[in-house]
């Protein structure tokens, strides 16, 4: 066989023990698409997104990357924490590439239901 087959078994065996650590011990994994994130999460590059659970605006800060739903596109989506406002009760949520995202701003009570979870590592393929 090949040496440049097996080396991509060897990663693929390699990739899928560690996603399967990591979801046993409560993370979860999602495929970033799209360009809004660039150049953390660089566009059109295959990229798992390994994420730890998250039920509200207390479990994150400013920074962060969430994995949220979006209702207005009807999908998760994947942007930066740039603010929370604890006197407005509000976050703000944007791509780093600013001239391919939608900036928006969430209450409290929206963020909380919306969002999935914190992105904890990126693994770009």
């Amino acid at each position: 066989m090949n040496k440049f087959i097996r080396f991509f078994i060897f990663i693929g065996l390699f990739l899928s023990v560690v996603l399967g650590v990591l979801v046993y011990n409560g993370y979860f994994v999602s495929f970033a698409v799209g360009s809004s994130m660039a150049p953390t999460i660089p566009a059109d590059t295959p990229t798992v997104l390994v994420h730890s659970e998250v039920e509200s605006v207390e479990q994150v800060d400013e920074g962060d990357i969430v994995l949220y739903e979006d209702p207005e596109f009807n999908a998760n989506i994947t942007h930066r924490i740039t603010s929370i406002e604890y006197a407005e009760r509000s976050v703000t949520i944007d791509g780093d590439n600013t001239s391919q995202s939608i900036k928006q701003e969430l209450s409290f009570k929206q963020f909380n239901k919306s969002v999935r979870g914190k992105v904890k590592y990126i693994f770009i393929i």
